[in-house]
């Protein structure tokens, strides 16, 4: 493999220069001959460059095995190169995606009249802005579109550390296309703009948000918030039924107890304990928000709304009549009349649960009622029950009227098609038990 590089045969050395040429060896970074070429050896296994040793065939499927070792050796001036690089890399351009670092590895169709670093500063920037918590509600990138149409891909390397150990790669994220990264980011900032009644004041809606309402078990092999993220990032469809059980799991966190004394689940380090309300409340709108960006970037396999029609979310319609305010949300959430109806029982599930805080059920038991793993469409009809013998127990039958009238008118019993997921049919109940609960309360001070 290596004799390729040689265009004649390599005769006994004559004389002092002859032996110094017959010492050369191919530095296979350059492609040059060189004195001072030896195999690649790291010192600090930490490193990103301590990746690619010889023994690691992972990144050499074109390569003659047995002349593996030859391939990684490279002459001194490029070792300190290499490592001045990997470091350069590691240490400023990184993200944490789903709660794993990442690096960014750019690629280009030719590097020609790119300014790389210029480059990199720009996806790092624009990173930070879709995956991590930001100080402000809205980020302003210092560098703006200046990088003009010049088209490149983005790789993501999840790498891993452990003490004494080789830095590794536990998953890619590869060639997301330039063009397709900045819809991302723009789709996010229209979401952000159009939907900020749905949206924590002091918060922005983006990957991290989404991070922090998908449940991700410690020590697990499986981290579904980065495998959701992964497949919005290399565009592949995603199912509904998973979003609608993160939903079911992120509620079972909450009601689950086991909690430290940092409110850090303690199996779910990234759930935060929270007032069931607010939980309740925080992960409605996020979910409500996920699906929308899904949609917007055409990624939602089953649409489980209405077609999206013409938005008009300007300020000038909002209201404080509270029944407009909920057809205004119907329509631009493209409810359907069975998630209207559910919307509608939830209602009455809210009301039901102010009546026992008024009576000093501080815990509300209520909400007992409701099997977070799902609920069926059996029982829902049982539910509906219940809540009118509770309606009626707390006399406040005349203030849930509306809302009964407006369930019984929307609910098909017969219709089993529309209500065969139980943990969406939860969804739904509870974004009508939620809606009107503001995000804009401090839960220090709850």
């Amino acid at each position: 493999m290596t004799l390729k590089f040689f265009s004649a045969e390599i005769q006994e050395p004559k004389d002092t220069l002859d032996l110094v040429i017959k010492n050369r060896k191919l530095c296979y970074a350059t492609g040059e001959l060189k004195n001072d070429v030896s195999v690649f050896e790291y010192q600090d296994r930490s490193t990103l460059s301590s990746m690619f040793v010889h023994e690691t065939k992972n990144y050499a499927t074109n390569f003659a095995e047995k002349y593996l070792y030859k391939n990684f050796q490279t002459s001194e001036e490029i070792k300190k190169f290499i490592n001045r690089g990997a470091n350069f890399i590691q240490e400023k351009y990184t993200t944490k995606i789903a709660g794993i670092n990442h690096i960014i590895i750019p690629t280009f169709l030719n590097t020609t009249n790119v300014n790389i670093e210029f480059v990199l500063t720009k996806i790092k920037n624009d990173s930070d802005f879709i995956f991590n918590l930001n100080q402000t509600k809205k980020l302003e990138t210092d560098i703006k579109d200046e990088i003009g149409e010049t088209i490149f891909w983005i790789n993501y390397f999840a790498i891993d550390v452990k003490k004494g150990q080789s830095l590794k790669t536990i998953e890619i994220i590869k060639d997301i296309n330039s063009f397709y990264f900045k819809k991302i980011r723009e789709t996010f900032n229209k979401i952000n703009e159009e939907f900020n009644d749905l949206i924590d004041p002091n918060s922005y809606f983006n990957f991290y948000t989404l991070y922090r309402y998908i449940p991700v078990r410690d020590n697990s092999n499986t981290n579904i918030a980065f495998n959701l993220f992964k497949n919005i990032l290399e565009q592949r469809p995603i199912e509904n039924e998973i979003l609608f059980k993160s939903f079911s799991q992120y509620l079972i966190c909450q009601l689950s107890g086991q909690f430290d004394n940092r409110k850090q689940h303690r199996s779910y380090s990234n759930i935060i304990k929270s007032n069931f309300d607010f939980a309740i409340a925080n992960a409605v709108n996020t979910y409500l928000l996920f699906f929308e960006l899904l949609k917007r970037l055409n990624l939602l396999k089953q649409n489980i709304m209405e077609e999206n029609k013409e938005k008009n979310l300007n300020t000038e319609n909002k209201t404080e009549d509270f029944g407009k305010q909920i057809e205004l949300f119907f329509e631009n959430m493209n409810y359907k009349e069975s998630q209207k109806a559910l919307f509608y029982l939830g209602r009455i599930l809210n009301q039901i649960g102010y009546a026992q805080i008024q009576k000093n059920h501080k815990t509300k038991p209520i909400l007992n009622k409701i099997n977070y793993n799902g609920i069926d469409i059996q029982e829902i009809k049982r539910l509906y029950t219940e809540l009118f013998e509770k309606a009626r127990q707390y006399n406040i039958l005349d203030k849930t009227e509306f809302n009964f009238s407006k369930f019984t008118s929307l609910f098909n019993p017969n219709d089993t098609k529309s209500y065969q997921n139980p943990q969406e049919n939860v969804f739904y109940i509870l974004s009508g038990y939620s809606f009107g609960i503001s995000r804009q309360q401090n839960e220090k001070t709850e």
